[in-house]
């Protein structure tokens, strides 16, 4: 009887686990169509390269941006803003690195993106729409459709717009209370158009990005940098700084690029919703950089900060200086058009 029984058992045995072994092949199966299936559902992750610290100004705006989209779209669309260093990129790359999608968006500074996108510098030439933040938001608009197609050429999309107030002098050491107290400084700058002006008076300009600005005051290896006063108080750049020269030396801001493909895949809902939330948080950058230039200024005072006003015949006289070097900038036809529609919308 056990000889009868025991082969039958085995053969219920295999049975079974033919059984569940097809079983499990259909599960396996079943699960990838069910992911298929579902795909567009999934968490999509983008990589955001900053060129500040996510508590640091502009940084904040672009923060509370990624948090928007993650929770409008359920966690279906989670863009990390990655601070310098994070990521092996720096922000002279932005248009390389989200043109051939190594991340998807980057805050690029116009500043430093002008070797790419040549239009985009025009605004940020010193003294030409410098004055106060309305008069650079017109130059910006004159120039927007020039950049967009510049940059559609790489495969990028302009995302949103942030201003930054007014471009001014910063530094450690004998403050500067005029023009030619600028003459034999070394000052960092972020655009081949600020080193020519101050090659033109006597300074040494050093090309740097901003988060590497603080070692290279406390090393001596300048003595000032320019930046906005929101930047400076946000970096905590008072813990080094002595005096600021109030010269509204040049206008800023940053393009949030996305690379076109990423933004194009989205599922319609999804990016319909990054292109509401960017627009949001465009116009609320905005609107609040204006009223927190004075309390940054303040901020930095406070801390020790010895700022000199220029006078206006030294803005007057620096804008008499680079005036001539606006149409030698301006190389081609498209730069004469676009520097001719942005000087008709400050008039």
């Amino acid at each position: 009887m056990k000889k009868i029984l025991f082969p039958l058992l085995m053969i219920s045995m295999l049975a079974l686990s033919a059984c569940a072994g097809g079983a499990s092949s259909n599960s396996k199966d079943g699960a990838s169509v069910d992911k298929n299936n579902t795909k567009s559902s999934e968490a999509i992750e983008w990589d955001f390269n900053l060129h500040v610290g996510l508590d640091q100004g502009p940084g904040v705006y672009m923060t509370e941006f990624t948090k928007a989209v993650k929770e409008r779209t359920n966690g279906k669309l989670d863009i990390v803003p990655r601070p310098p260093g994070e990521l092996p990129y720096k922000g002279m790359e932005s248009v390389r690195v989200v043109g051939d999608r190594s991340i998807e968006m980057a805050d690029a500074p116009v500043g430093y993106i002008a070797g790419d996108v040549k239009a985009a510098i025009i605004p940020t030439w010193p003294f030409l729409a410098s004055e106060n933040m309305d008069v650079f938001k017109k130059a910006v608009d004159a120039v927007m459709p020039y950049a967009e197609k510049e940059l559609a050429d790489h495969g990028i999309e302009v995302l949103f717009f942030l201003q930054d107030p007014p471009q001014r002098i910063w530094g450690k050491g004998k403050p500067v209370k005029k023009l030619e107290d600028l003459k034999g400084l070394k000052i960092r700058t972020f655009a081949p158009e600020q080193q020519e002006f101050l090659k033109k008076l006597g300074a040494i300009p050093v090309s740097l990005a901003f988060s590497e600005v603080p070692a290279a005051i406390q090393r001596g290896v300048i003595d000032a940098a320019i930046t906005g006063a929101t930047g400076a108080h946000d970096a905590k750049w008072d813990e080094f700084l002595d005096w600021g020269y109030d010269l509204p030396f040049s206008g800023s801001g940053a393009f949030m690029l996305v690379n076109s493909a990423a933004l194009a895949e989205l599922p319609e809902e999804t990016r319909a919703i990054v292109e509401e939330e960017a627009k949001k948080w465009e116009e609320k950058g905005n609107a609040e950089a204006i009223g927190y230039e004075d309390t940054a200024i303040k901020g930095l005072t406070d801390k020790g900060v010895k700022i000199y006003k220029a006078s206006p015949e030294d803005f007057a006289k620096a804008q008499e200086i680079v005036r001539p070097y606006w149409e030698k900038w301006s190389s081609t036809p498209l730069m004469k058009e676009a520097l001719d529609k942005v000087l008709t919308s400050i008039e």
